[in-house]
């Protein structure tokens, strides 16, 4: 088992997790507002 391949893995699904929750949250807040 390669652990530094394992965390870029990681990593990159944390990454992208965020970036979905953050458009997600946008897009509440802006609804919010309106």
């Amino acid at each position: 088992m390669n652990k530094e391949n394992g965390n870029v893995t990681f990593q990159k699904s944390v990454d992208q997790f965020l970036i979905q929750h953050r458009s997600i949250l946008d897009l509440m807040t802006k609804y919010q507002e309106s």
